[in-house]
């Protein structure tokens, strides 16, 4: 059975790349895409999607407001924001209190479907350029560390016939500052 996605974006061009960049994975499929919060949270309510993908800038209702009303609806439903706005410090209790299970800078939409992914195992995505906009999300669950992944998966392609080089790579990755272990 496929993942349904909504989208929800006030610009076009925007839900057309994250909408192909999610094409990546054949099981998900975008349900919907709206324009404004206020149509997120009705088609929320008629679409039933598996996940939500809110900017924080849109018309007539914002991204924050439309996760609340989604959220209070849907507690367990993951929601992703995804956004170059919303760094200011005083920002970071309402994203949290929103429900955002995790944030993607609109400049690294290579990241999404790693965090759609991570968000429907029930956990939290925050990739380096969001730390600022969802830190306080690592309060409430793990955290990935993408540079940590990357550094694992390159040390794993650069020595594919090592694999105590990809052990030890994994084993940073997996708790950063400690010692591998042998």
């Amino acid at each position: 059975m496929s993942v349904r996605i909504l989208l929800a974006d006030d610009h076009v061009g925007t839900r057309v790349a994250i909408r192909r960049v999610l094409s990546s994975n054949p099981e998900w499929v975008v349900c919907g895409e709206v324009d404004n919060g206020i149509d997120a949270v009705e088609k929320f309510a008629t679409l039933k999607p598996d996940l939500v993908i809110l900017d924080l800038s849109m018309p007539k209702m914002n991204g924050i407001e439309a996760a609340k009303l989604i959220h209070a609806a849907a507690p367990e439903l993951p929601l992703l924001l995804f956004s170059v706005n919303g760094s200011d410090a005083p920002i970071l209790d309402e994203i949290r209190a929103a429900g955002f299970r995790g944030a993607v800078a609109k400049t690294t939409p290579w990241l999404l479907p790693e965090a759609v992914a991570l968000l429907l195992q029930g956990k939290t995505f925050l990739d380096g350029n969001s730390a600022r906009i969802a830190g306080p999300l690592a309060e409430a669950e793990p955290i990935v560390e993408v540079e940590a992944v990357a550094a694992a998966a390159a040390a794993a392609a650069a020595a594919p016939d090592e694999p105590q080089v990809a052990k030890q790579a994994a084993a940073e990755a997996d708790e950063p500052g400690e010692p591998p272990v042998a």
